[in-house]
């Protein structure tokens, strides 16, 4: 099938029209990627801004600039009683599209200005909850004293962190579990106070060190006495940059002797795409954890079932399609934006504990509504059908709102990082663009050596480096993690050999890339 947005061909199996008949919607008309990059579209994660709440007047951190069209409250008002969504309820107008209606709504119902739910101290977090002092921190929850990281769970005294679980006192690293005291690390689990470690499990004390298993006090995959690997600690300067950088720099061409994975899937069947972990069933799905029967999906996890196209869905949910950040005991809804512990909703933004409503905003504890106007469970029912038979014949059922009714511009959003569009060709497809403000720039900050801008140390951090005696950084909290992500595999398969068998595989490693590629058999036997 041709996608009518990129143009791409692309492949619907009988296992996604199974899914897509269970849940009553057509097959899609755009590939994955492209329907992933429209739901990204809407997802500001880490572009912050002072604005006034629109009710108690009051400076606070926000995901919408100043000039955004939008009714914004702080959080405290946000989710105060004090005000009520169904009083902006109004009637569905036949006469025009479902999707423009939504977006009519969106613009005056009270949006919340950052998301960081039960959180203490932690006001520059978004998408985030139960933190405590915690500083730009992006969907990240039960932390505490951890800073410029992204996607980190139960995780204590750490910096520049992503996608790690249960770590402590651990800085610049990706992808680990259960560790303390890690360095430059990638996709490390059961490890304390190593270095620079790649595909490391149960290993401590160990400095550059790849696919070992159960070591200490190894470095370049050498065994070393105890005094002989403190020793080389201690001729190490961490706070020369440039020895740390060629330290980096011969870390990086060592891993290249070694085999990769052909992906990072562990403890898992049947899946594939890439860091994957205690999963079942789970089919191009990147960054899956203990999750079931998902497809084209990234941060599935913690129990998420039947989820095709999705953004973040988990902690016990099910039946999510084309959403994003639908969690938290959610169940069988379609098209929706930031809905936790929600039940059979359509196209809602921003409700919790609600259940049967189409086309709502910022609901609590609510059922049987569209677009904020409340009906009976049968005047519901009927009027459901009719739009939805509406929707159907133009095109917009199952899809997700089209980019150009974003509340954000493209380049705000995690779309750009992923799906990166210039202003003008981001302007012909009819998006928005912001440009940014210009600043004069402040000598008494650092300037970041990759885009020039000032950034802050805050003091917190500044103790952390003093701790582990490394030099404070010289790249801006955005550079930092764009650079680690671009460590991690891209969101794509290809089709490749294993360099040991010959078996076929599908990777996330392209055939041009000089990783050496084990499939899973042959890998495991290297390890073992």
């Amino acid at each position: 099938m041709q996608c009518k947005q990129c143009q791409n061909e692309f492949t619907i199996t009988d296992q996604d029209r199974q899914f897509y008949h269970k849940i009553g919607v057509p097959e899609p008309k755009m590939c994955p990627d492209c329907r992933q990059q429209n739901r990204l579209a809407f997802r500001n994660e880490k572009s912050f801004y002072l604005r006034k709440c629109d009710l108690c007047g009051k400076e606070t951190v926000s995901v919408f600039s100043q000039d955004k069209n939008y009714t914004v409250y702080c959080q405290k008002c946000w989710w105060d009683d004090g005000w009520d969504p169904l009083k902006y309820g109004r009637d569905f107008d036949f006469s025009q599209s479902f999707f423009e209606q939504l977006y009519e709504l969106e613009k005056t119902v009270p949006a919340i200005s950052i998301l960081n739910k039960q959180s203490v101290n932690s006001e520059y977090t978004n998408v985030c909850a139960q933190n405590k002092n915690c500083y730009m921190l992006v969907e990240s929850s039960d932390n505490e004293d951890c800073y410029y990281s992204y996607w980190i769970q139960r995780c204590r005294d750490c910096i520049d962190i992503s996608f790690c679980h249960e770590v402590e006192l651990s800085y610049e690293c990706d992808y680990c579990y259960q560790s303390y005291g890690l360095l430059f690390c990638q996709n490390c689990e059961n490890c304390r106070e190593g270095h620079f470690l790649f595909n490391c499990r149960g290993c401590s004390n160990c400095f550059s060190c790849v696919n070992l298993v159960n070591k200490q006090y190894n470095i370049f995959n050498h065994q070393k006495t105890e005094k002989e690997y403190k020793d080389f600690l201690q001729s190490i300067d961490s706070k020369d940059i440039s020895q740390l950088g060629r330290y980096k720099s011969e870390f990086r061409e060592f891993c290249l002797k070694f085999p990769h994975k052909y992906a990072e899937i562990v403890k898992s069947e049947n899946c594939s795409g890439d860091y994957i972990n205690r999963s079942k069933r789970c089919l191009n799905c990147y960054h899956a954890h203990e999750a079931e029967d998902c497809s084209y999906s990234v941060h599935v996890w913690r129990k998420a079932k039947d989820c095709c196209d999705v953004d973040t869905s988990g902690m016990n949910t099910e039946l999510i399609y084309n959403s994003i950040n639908t969690a938290i005991k959610s169940y069988g809804c379609i098209g929706c934006r930031r809905c936790w512990t929600v039940s059979d909703l359509r196209y809602c933004i921003n409700c919790d504990n609600c259940k049967n409503n189409f086309g709502c905003i910022g609901l609590r504890h609510k059922e049987f509504c569209i677009l904020n106007k409340q009906y009976t469970e049968g005047e519901y029912n009927q009027l459901t059908l009719k739009i939805i038979e509406k929707m159907t014949r133009i095109d917009e059922w199952g899809n997700f709102m089209p980019v150009k009714f974003s509340p954000f511009s493209y380049n705000e959003t995690v779309a750009q990082e992923y799906f990166p569009l210039s202003k003008e060709e981001v302007m012909k497809s009819g998006w928005s663009w912001r440009d940014e403000e210009q600043r004069v720039p402040d000598p008494n900050l650092p300037t970041c050596i990759n885009c020039g801008k000032n950034f802050k140390i805050i003091p917190q951090e500044e103790k952390f480096y003093q701790k582990f005696n490394l030099s404070l950084p010289v790249k801006c909290f955005n550079c930092r993690h764009l650079d680690r992500m671009k460590l991690r595999s891209p969101r794509k398969l290809w089709s490749r050999q294993c360099a040991k068998c010959g078996i076929k595989v599908e990777t996330t490693y392209a055939p041009e890339r000089p990783e050496i590629i084990y499939c899973e058999d042959c890998y495991q036997k290297e390890m073992y």
